[in-house]
């Protein structure tokens, strides 16, 4: 986790919980507020396998915070995953792992609620890190010597869209449960014939998360 992922959290997990005991009646347009807990997976777009990525579904993590009033509200999120990806190099002895680290705004827009469930659509553009781990390494040249290879991280766009699902818990919680496609572009290289050709090409991802959330009426 990068320094300013592991600032946030504790920072939101602490609101989470501090509000836990604040309480108001909602008005006929409510404003409110709401710091949620976020876990699921992420499937990678199945292309990037041509580029040595380990594109199996894996876990993730995050936190969330909205503000809204009624059926709108706008908020971040921070999302953590993490893959391998291969160096066909000789004297790599292991994949370095990747880690993704994305912060995005969201926007939400409620569709249809009955009964305590409460379906939403959802937007969202941020920033994604991608570090390596390790981010450098040693490569045997074949002619008895060897060479460090650094492994730079990278940072792109990247904007999702999807639905949300809620049901309210008492005591000012909700359940969730959000899917959203994403799209991210990469600088890419690989290897055609005896060279090495360039380019930049955009790839797509699934995202499943649950959600549990406090939210509170602000007035």
């Amino acid at each position: 986790m990068n320094l300013a992922s592991a600032r946030l959290l504790p920072v939101l997990v602490s609101a989470l919980v501090l509000t836990s005991g604040v309480h108001a009646e909602p008005g006929p347009n409510p404003l409110w507020a709401s710091v949620g807990l976020l876990s699921g997976a992420t499937a990678l777009d199945p292309s990037l396998a041509d580029y040595q990525w380990d594109t199996r579904m894996r876990a993730a993590f995050g936190v969330e915070a909205l503000l809204g009033q009624g059926r709108y509200a706008v908020g971040t999120r921070l999302w953590r995953t993490r893959t391998t990806q291969a160096i066909d190099a000789p004297g790599v002895q292991s994949d370095p792992t990747v880690r993704a680290t994305t912060f995005e705004g969201v926007g939400r827009v409620g569709l249809l609620e009955s009964r305590g469930l409460k379906l939403a659509a959802m937007v969202s553009v941020g920033r994604r890190h991608l570090g390596y781990t390790p981010d450098a390494l040693t490569i045997d040249t074949g002619s008895g010597t060897s060479a460090s290879v650094s492994l730079a991280a990278v940072n792109e766009w990247v904007a999702s869209g999807g639905l949300a699902l809620e049901h309210e818990l008492p005591g000012g919680w909700d359940l969730g449960l959000q899917v959203e496609h994403g799209v991210f572009g990469l600088d890419t290289a690989h290897r055609v014939g005896a060279g090495i050709e360039t380019g930049r090409e955009s790839f797509s991802e699934w995202n499943a998360r649950f959600a549990l959330a406090k939210r509170i009426h602000l007035r």
